[in-house]
């Protein structure tokens, strides 16, 4: 069993590698993935029975301390307008990282009140398959 701590935990994107280590990142929710679903059921079937479809890859939400005048900020919101797909790279402290292309759905500003730092909270749509890769290949 692993007990691999958040802190440390790096966010890298880029249009061809990935370049762009974006900063002041507070947490990453969730890199999720799927399957779907088709039924299957016949009509003299006991039980309902099912089988998988596409896989869907999901969404990386995550949430930075915003500032404009920070290079990697600024181009993730003018990643928003763009709708460029990006080559991005999380990366553990273990030193595990994970691979995949994904575009921005949405940035969202928040915290503008008077003791709280202001933060954007960014989710990123995966579109392609995720490729993890471990130092040394793992056990």
């Amino acid at each position: 069993m692993s007990d691999i701590a958040g802190h440390g935990t790096t966010f890298k994107f880029g249009p061809s590698t990935a370049s762009v280590t974006l900063v002041d990142v507070v947490s990453i929710a969730n890199l999720s993935a799927s399957v779907g679903t088709r039924d299957t059921t016949v009509l003299g079937a006991a039980i309902k029975t099912s089988a998988p479809t596409l896989l869907e890859p999901g969404e990386l939400p995550m949430t930075i301390r915003f500032d404009p005048a920070v290079t990697s900020h600024a181009s993730v919101f003018a990643l928003l307008s763009s709708k460029a797909l990006q080559v991005c790279e999380l990366g553990l402290a273990s030193g595990s990282t994970c691979a995949f292309s994904a575009f921005i759905t949405s940035f969202s500003l928040e915290g503008m009140a008077t003791e709280e730092g202001i933060t954007a909270s960014v989710t990123w749509k995966v579109n392609t398959t995720m490729t993890w890769t471990t130092p040394g290949g793992g056990e």
